[in-house]
Parts: C-alpha cells; structure tokens; sequence
C-alpha cells in the first residue's frame, strides 16, 4: 500500500464509520497497513484520525470519572488523616484490630482471621506454614502498636509475636513511601532485614532459629518485592508480599461478618469505613495507571490534546487525574533508575515528588537521587534545568546531553518531559543517563553555589 492510498483510506474510515465503531476496532484496514507500513504512522491524516479517536477516549474518560464521582459521604479516617497515611491511620487502625487487648469485644478473633488470611493467601503460604501459624491464635501474643502502647516497637510497623515460643510476623507497611534502607559498614541493609536482626536478639535465636520462628511480611498496594531484593535472598531470608486489594480487603470484609453476628454495628460502621478507605486508594491508583497507559501508548497525540488551551476546563477530572499520571511517571522513573545505579532513594522522594507534580510552587523542588560510582560520591538533580550530575567530592556539577538536560519534571507542557510517560521511551533515557555518567561523572567542572 502506498502512502496516498493509506491517507484515502484513513478518510474514508473517518466520514464512513460511527464513533462507536472507530472506538472499537480503531479501523481494523488502518491497523493492518501499519503493521505493514509502520512508517505511515507518521502521515498527517492519521495524526488528525488518531487525534479525533484520542478526544473521544477523552470524552469517555471523563464520563467514566464522573459517574464514578459518589455522593461524598463521611469517614472518620480521611476527617483526620491523609488517605495514604501508612504510619498514624493504616498500620495503627490494622495492629488496633489484630490486637487482642483491644477494646473492641473481639479478643483475637480478628487475629485468627488474619492468620486465616495469611494461610489462604498465594504469596503467604509458600512462606508461612500452619505450623508456625498456631502459635499466633492463643493467648501468649502480643500486636504492637497497640491501644495502651501506641508507638511502634523499634520502628517496626506492626510486629505480632509470642515471646514465650519465641516466635514473630514482623509486618512492613508501604503505600508510597520507599524503603528506608540504611548503609552499615559501607553496604546497605534492607529495612526488613535490619528490623529481623533486632527481633532475633531480643528472642536471642540463632540464624537457623531466626529464619524458622522469624517470618517477614511486606504489605502495599500491589506485591511489588521491597528494594535490595537480591539482599533477602543472600541472607537466606525469605519475604512474604501481601497486598490492600486482596489480603486486606478479604481480611477486613471477614471482620465485618464477624462482627455483624455480635451485632457490634458500631465497630461493623468504622470497619466499613476502613474498608472503602482501602477501595479508594487502590481505585485511584488503577485510574492513574490506566490513564497513564493511554498516554504513553499515543505520547504524541496525547501531548496535543493536553496542552490545548481548553483542556482544563473541557475535563476537568481528568486533568486532575493527570497530577497522579506525572506523579506516576516520575516515581517510575527514579524508582528504576536507583535500581540501575544500585542506588536508595531518600526517604523524603515521595514527598518531594508529589511537591514538584501536585503543588503550583514545585518548580522550587529539587528530586536528588545520591550513589556511588567507582567509589566516588554523586548525585543526580532534577530541577528548573533539568538533568544535572553533581560530583559530591569535587563540589562540581554539570548537564547531561541535551536530550536528558530538556526533561524537567516540574514542567509536563514541555514535549521532552511529556515524552517520558512514554514507557519504553523512558528505559531509552535511562540508559542513556547510565551510559553518560561513565563519561562524565569526573569531569563535571562547574563549582557548586556556597
């Protein structure tokens, strides 16, 4: 097929066809010449073709935000919390409800549906055996925090453990935040392996003890492993990854029947609101990516329509929406690039990038990830002027190429920036960046501000 025959064919697909069947096969002839002809892809008829099936994607989504928009009701958690509070309202409303001591009437009955859970779950199971298990449902244990004892035992989110047969489920809670991985002896250490040391003392086990009585729970949103996974597996440790949208909602809606037979409706209404709390997190995060995925899939076209004058007023939710997609992009980025430089991100990142993708004064974060090359302490900024590599023991800096220096993350209206949602187009950049420090990362000669 020839490239004019290609362009008749995208206009007549166009004046011939309802949206409806545009929107679901996206003209079956127009996919079929490029799959042969991807070179076409490029024709202005079907960037006009494409811009108009992208609007009409639009359209849709913001009706499906809408419609999904409920009458707001009240919920005692988000009156006194952030929503994704992991320390003050998840872990500590989660270890007030496995906490026999609690003052909700139900001794450990929510503590043995948890280890009910836990036994049930995929992920548990290939690590957590019944055995162990049994030592967690009689009344030798002990759930920190708790009602009387609100702080956490040595930083550990959640720890449930029977000191008498010497055994603990140490769980780690993460919505947003990262790792917060320490360096000992020049090597980092996973926080959960740090929190597993500290237990094994205060047990006074052996390692071979520690790794039988000792079990590991890491819970967030998805069952992504925790950072420095390779560590867990030199140790010999394993790490059980549950997750809010299967683990603890299937927990949380067995509290509730539970609790309704008591006719505790009381408890039955905060348990409820607990629950939706835990929806909604997790649905706002599905929108994001799906979003997110919409984009990158056609960065170019969609670059078009969200820098269009009319945008924010034409959708309003979904330009909201589109703070969470940048917040996305940009932890998906430094979260691979750390990994690629065998790198930590600061335990403030989240916080810093949700100033730089939600906030109007953002342009006035720095996002700063440290590591180490060839024994040498750098540090790559992400600000105002884009990608720069600092050099911490000469106090010099300097820019990437231009191509990686363009891309600034307070600004998505710039196409360089825009681009990276683009997922493959972001693996592009950071190996370019990975590539470029080698070259540079001694030579950067521009003097740090005193």
């Amino acid at each position: 097929m020839k490239k004019e025959e290609f362009e008749n064919l995208v206009e007549w697909v166009e004046k011939n066809t309802d949206a409806t069947q545009r929107m679901e096969n996206g003209g079956k002839e127009i996919y079929e010449a490029l799959q042969n002809n991807p070179e076409f892809k490029h024709s202005s008829e079907y960037k006009k073709y494409m811009k108009k099936i992208f609007l009409l994607n639009m359209h849709e989504t913001e009706q499906d935000y809408k419609n999904k928009v409920e009458v707001t009701q009240f919920n005692i958690f988000t009156a006194l919390h952030k929503p994704t509070d992991e320390r003050r309202l998840h872990s500590r409303f989660i270890s007030y409800l496995l906490s026999p001591t609690s003052n909700h009437g139900m001794n450990k009955r929510f503590l043995e549906l948890f280890v009910s859970t836990l036994k049930s779950s995929d992920s548990a199971n290939l690590f957590i055996d019944e055995e162990f298990l049994k030592d967690f449902i009689n009344d030798n244990v002990r759930v920190l925090p708790n009602e009387n004892d609100k702080s956490e035992h040595e930083n550990i989110d959640i720890l449930i453990w029977n000191e008498q047969s010497k055994k603990a489920i140490i769980i780690e809670n993460k919505i947003f935040a990262g790792d917060s991985n320490h360096t000992v002896n020049g090597q980092p250490k996973p926080q959960l392996i740090r929190y597993f040391e500290t237990i094994q003392k205060e047990l006074i086990l052996n390692d071979e003890e520690a790794r039988t009585n000792i079990k590991l729970v890491y819970l967030k949103l998805n069952k992504k492993p925790p950072s420095l996974w390779q560590h867990f597996r030199n140790c010999a440790l394993s790490c059980c990854r549950i997750e809010y949208r299967t683990e603890i909602r299937n927990w949380l809606e067995d509290c509730i029947k539970e609790v309704e037979k008591e006719n505790k409706l009381l408890l039955r209404d905060g348990i409820q609101q607990y629950f939706n709390l835990t929806k909604q997190i997790t649905n706002d995060v599905d929108k994001a990516i799906a979003l997110k995925d919409m984009i990158g899939n056609e960065w170019e076209i969609a670059f078009s329509v969200f820098t269009m004058d009319e945008f924010k007023n034409k959708y309003p939710l979904t330009y909201e929406e589109f703070k969470h997609v940048k917040w996305h992009t940009v932890h998906e980025f430094f979260t691979e690039l750390a990994k690629r430089l065998e790198a930590e991100l600061p335990e403030t990142f989240n916080e810093d990038v949700t100033k730089v993708t939600h906030k109007e004064t953002g342009a006035t974060t720095k996002l700063i990830l440290p590591f180490r090359r060839n024994n040498t302490d750098l540090q790559i900024v992400n600000d105002t002027k884009g990608f720069t590599l600092g050099n911490l023991k000469k106090r010099t800096w300097d820019y990437f190429s231009d191509k990686i220096s363009n891309i600034r993350f307070c600004d998505f209206s710039n196409e360089e920036t825009f681009h990276v949602i683009d997922f493959f187009y972001q693996q592009d950049i950071i190996d370019e960046i990975v590539k470029e420090i080698d070259k540079i990362y001694d030579k950067v000669d521009k003097p740090f501000k005193s």
